[in-house]
């Protein structure tokens, strides 16, 4: 018996070759839709008019047959003038009348926001009023991120008063109206109910991210990194921030010990941050140095602001000698790096909030070392706890993972897709 074919419209601001982390569940897909019973047509920003860094090799991942519709955003060399840079405001015209005209003649069965992009978010209601089609909202962070009013004023994100207004006006009027929600951590679906307590039996899905093994091929065969290899390299790729300061303090406060304690060992560690901030290239404050700085192993410290392409990343994982992940003070927190560097079969060595889902993940798999923390803990504390853990790993090296393949199938991008689409299918039943 044949296949039914239903027909999705995503929505994704941030689309290849465009460099960012939100669009790589569509990427990732994008491969499996069809096997899956459903036909993909892609709405995204021109990359011309988004100020992230761009990739083309991400071009190589999609299917080639992927339909792919690219609108204008207003330029922000007139919207800075104003003081807005934000992607979502600068393509919503465009994107809300590029969308009506496709469904003005086209029979669309489920419209699926996928992005961090929120603002894009708020056509949801617009289109399901208009044309009568359910739409699905994937929370890869926090929409209204209540966190940042726990901490003092200047340690808010630049702008943060009116983002704050913005999104938590738009997330009111828009996801009330959804039809379902998958979200990375179930904490934030926890946490949309109790604000929204008409949605209580609403479809919702927690998925994290997966991993596309197609794409360690392709950074398999891009040229290594020259490196010292008497130097213990040890690596991280992703954001920094004020929330991560606990755990990498935890890490340099672990450190200093085992400078003092085993010189020789701990003398070949060179700790690597890249990526840190989400800022134009070249425009990124750093929040890693400074930390160092501060601790006085500046000289052990590398960080590097701007992303690296995404691919050259996945190559920079697999050249490490240990792979570090800091967690987030946020209880919600969840990496979406995680399967990632499990991918890369290197030592791992995680540092997270106890109730973080990464925790229960990077145990069963297997393929690293966890330390968690508590709201009472502080970098001293942890370091203590974190040190011999550290010093362990650094005396075994180097060494292959003991992972679960078996287990992290489950992880994988067709596999998350397959969960997907089954959620989509539950989604129009209920509607």
């Amino acid at each position: 018996m044949a296949l039914i074919t239903k027909k999705i419209i995503i929505i994704s601001p941030h689309f290849p070759p465009v460099n960012a982390p939100d669009m790589h569940r569509i990427r990732q897909s994008l491969p499996y839709l069809q096997e899956f019973g459903w036909s993909p047509t892609v709405f995204a920003v021109d990359p011309e008019y988004v100020e992230t860094s761009q990739d083309n090799l991400l071009l190589e991942s999609l299917p080639p047959q992927t339909e792919i519709h690219r609108v204008k955003a207003l330029s922000t060399s007139l919207t800075r003038i104003f003081g807005l840079g934000n992607l979502g405001i600068r393509s919503y015209v465009s994107l809300k009348n590029a969308v009506d005209r496709y469904l003005s003649e086209n029979k669309v069965d489920l419209i699926y926001f996928s992005t961090t992009v929120f603002v894009s978010v708020a056509l949801g209601p617009h289109w399901q009023r208009k044309f009568g089609i359910p739409f699905v909202i994937d929370l890869q962070d926090p929409w209204r991120n209540d966190f940042h009013l726990t901490m003092p004023p200047r340690e808010r994100p630049k702008k943060f008063w009116f983002d704050y207004r913005l999104n938590k006006f738009l997330e009111a009027r828009s996801i009330p109206k959804c039809s379902g929600i998958i979200a990375v951590s179930s904490s934030y679906i926890e946490l949309i109910k109790e604000r929204y307590p008409m949605l209580a039996h609403h479809p919702c899905l927690t998925l994290p991210f997966g991993v596309l093994p197609h794409d360690f091929q392709i950074a398999g065969d891009l040229p290594g990194l020259r490196r010292n290899h008497d130097m213990i390299d040890v690596v991280y790729i992703g954001r920094g921030g004020s929330d991560m300061s606990l755990a990498v303090g935890a890490l340099f406060d672990a450190f200093k010990r085992g400078l003092s304690r085993n010189p020789e060992l701990f003398a070949r560690v060179h700790f690597t941050f890249i990526g840190t901030s989400y800022a134009a290239k070249g425009k990124g404050i750093k929040t890693i140095e400074p930390l160092a700085k501060q601790m006085k192993i500046e000289s052990s410290v590398t960080e590097q602001t701007d992303r690296l392409p995404y691919f050259h990343a996945l190559k920079r994982l697999q050249e490490a000698d240990i792979l570090f992940m800091p967690g987030s003070t946020d209880r919600s927190y969840t990496a979406s790096k995680l399967y990632p560097y499990i991918m890369a079969q290197k030592a791992i060595l995680a540092v997270f909030n106890d109730a973080s889902s990464v925790v229960d993940t990077l145990r069963s798999v297997g393929g690293g070392e966890v330390v968690t923390f508590r709201a009472d803990d502080n970098a001293d504390t942890l370091g203590i706890r974190l040190y011999p853990v550290l010093t362990a790993l650094l005396e075994k090296l180097p060494f292959q993972p003991a992972t679960n393949w078996k287990e992290f199938n489950t992880f994988t991008a067709r596999e998350m897709t397959r969960k997907q689409c089954e959620f989509f299918s539950v989604v129009l039943s209920s509607s």
